[in-house]
């Protein structure tokens, strides 16, 4: 089968600030605004805690591990922070790692296709052997090192997704071979199973067509042995997603292939994918990543891929199962500072309200996207990622917002305990500060308020102390931090131009809210 060398994506990329849509307004908490953002001016806000109206997985907030290495084809420098290479006991690693459970870590990328397995019939030499694709690159796991990967996941307390190869014969059928020697070695010697597998990656062949035939057929073969050898190793037998496309196939007006594909694999009597998976980097940027904040390019992608899902299933999951502030390894001193914080919370907020199961972030190292730099050290968007898994449970809230200026965005959940706590993000991605006074009932309030000297700063700052990792390689803790306000309705939350806020209300007891 012929893959995709992303020329089409390329020109997507260019047009891609061509599109415009307007802003969705952010309807998600029962928050009720009323006031005119003027300059410093208070806008009064009433919590009423609405019915739910999203779900996501308790692993929504989640993180890519990629096979690009050195200065890959993919934009930007790697080194050694691919799967095969990163320092798996890297402290500040693991403690990153710990602080997104429960999460998926999903490893793959556009070298799927080529990656081989050190197992079975497979030789050393073999394996070894440099393969062409988007430049010359080898690539070769071997079964001790995925064992270092499972023992990862495992002391992180994380589930694995991941991506498997796709090599072909000469009619164009995968040949899996290799695929299952290597799930036959998870599952009778590592006792492993992922929580889900993926196949190959950025293959959108044209239906109706041979390659794609084909490469659905190499779903059906996935699905059907990895039934087969992890139930009879009395594991459960990982999911299978798809189809990962690159996001130029999911767009309006590009989608015969998504909708090919989910026809012939949920549209039959016996489904064999378990979830559909976009891919989304928002390139069109906020007119060229000027300018901060949620942009419009993965909402159409999201919206798109929604429609297609839903006209064939009503409950299959959608996973943004690759999802980054720009793609070709990000914008270089740009997406990975403080102004990627401002686009990552309000695409959290906003896929999690309109049904996404999960988010996983490109990527958590590598390039200039990542949630760790390439001296495995934080950047901005790791404690955007820290927050929501601490404080943004899987119940999505309803929102009614009245009067909110379109600057300023508000995302509401259940907490994660389960005891009727609310938790509010807040993200002002306008130049003036506004006073956000919370007209709820009178109970304690603990509010995070995240800054920065600057949008270009890796530097955060939180309620005004910047945070720090200790030289042991733990993350600061982010709730001894929060100032506890006793009285919320009479206590304003001062929220700075260009920064982001969590309010949280420990004791507002919404019955939603308790499990």
């Amino acid at each position: 089968m012929k893959v995709r060398d992303g020329e089409r994506e390329r020109r997507e990329r260019r047009k891609s600030e061509e599109m415009a849509a307007p802003m969705v307004a952010m309807l998600l908490c029962a928050l009720t605004v009323a006031a005119q953002a003027q300059a410093n001016t208070q806008i009064s806000v009433t919590l009423t805690v609405g019915k739910q109206i999203a779900e996501t997985f308790p692993q929504y907030v989640s993180f890519d591990m990629d096979w690009w290495y050195g200065n890959s084809g993919s934009g930007g420098g790697w080194g050694n922070l691919n799967a095969i290479g990163l320092d798996l006991d890297n402290p500040t690693l693991k403690s990153a790692a710990k602080a997104l459970s429960p999460g998926f870590l999903r490893i793959g990328g556009s070298l799927d296709n080529i990656v081989k397995y050190l197992v079975g019939d497979m030789t050393a030499a073999e394996c070894h052997e440099p393969t062409k694709f988007r430049g010359t690159w080898t690539l070769c796991l071997n079964m001790s090192r995925f064992a270092d990967i499972v023992n990862f996941v495992d002391d992180a307390g994380l589930d694995l997704v991941f991506g498997v190869s796709f090599f072909h014969n000469k009619e164009g059928r995968w040949n899996a071979t290799n695929v299952i020697q290597f799930l036959e070695h998870m599952a009778n010697e590592q006792h492993f199973a992922p929580a889900a597998l993926e196949l190959g990656e950025e293959m959108a062949p044209s239906p109706p067509s041979s390659t794609f035939d084909n490469l659905v057929d190499g779903y059906r073969q996935l699905k059907a042995n990895a039934t087969r050898i992890f139930s009879a190793a009395g594991l459960s037998p990982p999911k299978i997603l798809g189809p990962c496309v690159g996001m130029s196939d999911e767009t309006p007006g590009h989608m015969e292939f998504v909708n090919g594909f989910v026809n012939a694999t949920l549209g039959v009597p016996s489904p064999f994918v378990d979830g559909i998976v976009m891919h989304s980097y928002n390139n069109d940027g906020g007119d060229g990543w000027k300018h901060p904040g949620f942009l419009q390019q993965t909402l159409l992608q999201a919206r798109a891929m929604l429609a297609a899902v839903r006209s064939v299933s009503a409950t299959t999951p959608l996973w943004c199962g690759e999802c980054g502030p720009h793609n070709g390894g990000g914008v270089k001193n740009v997406t990975d500072r403080f102004i990627s914080s401002l686009w990552y919370n309000d695409a959290l907020g906003t896929l999690a309200a309109i049904g996404f199961k999960q988010f996983g972030r490109q990527a958590v190292v590598g390039a200039h996207y990542a949630l760790l730099d390439a001296s495995l050290q934080p950047n901005p968007d790791l404690y955007v990622a820290v927050l929501w898994k601490q404080f943004m449970g899987p119940v999505v809230l309803n929102a009614s917002l009245s009067g909110l200026p379109d600057t300023v965005h508000a995302f509401a959940h259940c907490a994660p305990a389960g005891n009727g706590s609310v938790s509010v993000v807040l993200v002002n991605i306008g130049s003036t500060e506004v006073s956000v006074a919370f007209a709820a009932p009178r109970q304690a309030r603990h509010d995070l308020v995240f800054t920065a000297p600057d949008l270009l700063s890796t530097t955060v700052l939180l309620n005004g102390a910047p945070l720090r990792v200790s030289p042991d390689g733990s993350l600061p803790a982010l709730a001894p931090h929060a100032h506890v306000t006793p009285d919320s309705a009479a206590t304003p939350l001062a929220l700075p131009a260009t920064a982001y806020a969590l309010a949280y209300f420990p004791t507002y007891g919404a019955q939603q809210c308790k499990h």
